[in-house]
């Protein structure tokens, strides 16, 4: 039982930490790929 509650504990600290950074890098991903096409469609025209 003391090995699964730790288990828990390394689980939920790693989402906790892992997962919003992961979110955030894709966030400046979107924004970073929505930058350029725009940029590049302003150029086209």
């Amino acid at each position: 039982m003391k090995i699964f509650e730790h288990f828990y504990h390394l689980v939920s600290e790693f989402i906790q930490t892992y997962v919003p950074f992961q979110f955030s890098q894709l966030q400046i991903g979107r924004m970073t790929m929505e930058g350029i096409s725009k940029t590049l469609n302003s150029s086209n025209l």
